[in-house]
């Protein structure tokens, strides 16, 4: 129910937000890939999206550029020439947005604040070829960036309360020195975040398996259900799948 209601509250914030003139497009990879208006967003939240509720609240969401781009296509009115203003400016980098608290007795939350959940946060990539990277969020962000996270806190506030003021938002550097983009939504890799625990709050792990499914037109097995983009063979026959 609270991943639910984060989501949409935050898919309404950033339609409205980006129908004002931000944006940002996916890159086309691949042939499979699907028109990014043709992507079901809750499907785009539930992979991106992970949470644990072991004695507290702990809720990651890796936010790719994919995502902009799918909610704002929910717009069809909205212009191209908006769509592509703010690219270049968004384009290198993602975020992580967190929440991270207690559970008291009686029911209620005591959120931990952005510097405590900054310090219990460790993020890795593994690519294709079983390489781990440490990821670590800019200290200093663009100032467009930090322009949309703010107009983004004090919404969350409003519609969500207590809960709102406490989701902190982490935003991560995606180009190489070449600015070829690291971790691709499009590509295999595995994106693992850790939060260490504090208080009443246990250790929490996710991952976050990439490509993501959405994101892509469905093969189908020979029993007419759908394979998952990083199937090679159908599970239920070995069929081997189209590539």
């Amino acid at each position: 129910m609270i991943v639910k209601l984060f989501t949409t509250t935050l898919t309404l914030i950033c339609l409205n937000i980006l129908t004002s003139g931000w944006f940002l497009q996916s890159r086309v990879l691949a042939q499979e890939t699907r028109k990014l208006e043709d992507v079901e967003i809750d499907r785009l939240i539930d992979e991106t999206q992970a949470s644990d509720s072991n004695q507290g609240i702990t809720l990651v969401w890796w936010i790719p550029q994919e995502f902009w781009g799918v909610a704002l296509h929910q717009d069809p009115s909205l212009p191209d020439a908006n769509r592509n203003e703010i690219l270049n400016t968004l384009s290198p980098y993602f975020m992580l947005a967190v929440i991270q608290g207690e559970l008291s007795s009686f029911g209620g939350a005591r959120f931990y604040d952005e510097a405590t959940v900054k310090q219990n946060l460790t993020v890795f990539f593994e690519d294709e070829r079983g390489r781990t990277q440490t990821l670590t969020a800019l200290e200093q962000i663009p100032s467009d960036i930090e322009l949309l996270q703010r107009t983004i806190r004090p919404m969350l506030s409003q519609m969500m309360g207590n809960m709102g003021q406490n989701f902190h938002f982490f935003t991560y550097e995606n180009v190489d020195s070449d600015g070829k983009q690291q971790i691709s939504s499009y590509e295999n890799g595995i994106i693992q975040i850790q939060l260490a625990g504090i208080g009443k709050v246990s250790d929490s792990q996710f991952q976050i398996e990439l490509p993501l499914d959405s994101l892509f037109v469905p093969r189908l097995c020979p029993n007419g259900k759908e394979a998952h983009v990083s199937w090679k063979f159908c599970p239920w026959d070995g069929t081997r799948l189209s590539e």
